[in-house]
């Protein structure tokens, strides 16, 4: 695919009736990149996750309002401990040349996430797969990539795994370099330059559209252009 079907595709997903979806998405995404990782309170971990998570990624549909306080305080405890193994951040894109060096620690990411439950009638709720990868996109977003069971995993093939959401991965980096590649092709400049500048057209078009101005990473692209597959 070259950069310019990837930008029609990733427009194409954005119909009048995806402006509040994509201005929520915003709003968080704004938060997040003012958000140091090392920093974690309840005011914060609870707005993040409740616009994120609840309002936006439809989890309210697994933990009903009476528990979620419950699924904060288990973020809030957890997650910065499950951070903490992994000495080095994961700073670099999706598009990285480190990004073959960093899967080992990327796979045990996934399963330590997939595996958080809460208590539901007495009965353990995992967050799994599809929230797992929504966290890991809000915590690196410019690494890792969403996926969701129906459009994603049934269609495409995927199964659940760590492995196999690693499979996704590269197999959406593939597509970014082959994307990436044709722009440098034409215009010059490196891959890395490539992908921050097809973000910025996005955005523009996003405002010729009428939506709120703001830069998607292209890790959300990717997962939106999955819905014109």
């Amino acid at each position: 695919m070259d950069y310019k079907t990837f930008l029609q595709q990733a427009s194409d997903y954005h119909k009048p009736s995806e402006r509040e979806d994509t201005n929520l998405y915003s709003e968080v995404l704004k938060r997040r990149n003012a958000w140091d990782l090392k920093s974690w309170n309840m005011g914060f971990v609870r707005f993040i996750f409740e616009k994120y998570l609840f309002e936006w990624g439809g989890m309210a549909r697994v933990y009903p309002k009476n528990i979620q306080k419950n699924v904060f305080a288990m973020f809030l405890k957890e997650i910065p401990v499950i951070l903490k193994r992994f000495n080095e951040p994961f700073d670099s894109a999706l598009v990285s040349p480190t990004f073959e060096v960093k899967t080992g620690k990327m796979k045990k990411l996934y399963e330590d996430l997939c595996e958080l439950h809460v208590l539901r009638k007495k009965r353990i709720v995992r967050i799994g797969p599809t929230a797992t990868s929504k966290i890991l996109h809000l915590l690196f977003p410019d690494l890792f990539v969403i996926w969701d069971n129906e459009v994603v995993r049934k269609r495409q093939k995927y199964g659940t795994t760590a492995d196999e959401y690693l499979r996704y991965l590269s197999d959406k980096r593939e597509l970014l370099q082959t994307v990436a590649k044709s722009f440098v092709d034409k215009n010059g400049g490196t891959e890395i330059q490539a992908v921050k500048t097809i973000e910025t057209l996005h955005a523009e078009d996003l405002t010729k559209k009428g939506f709120e101005k703001y830069h998607k990473p292209i890790t959300k692209l990717l997962d939106e252009i999955n819905y014109s597959i």
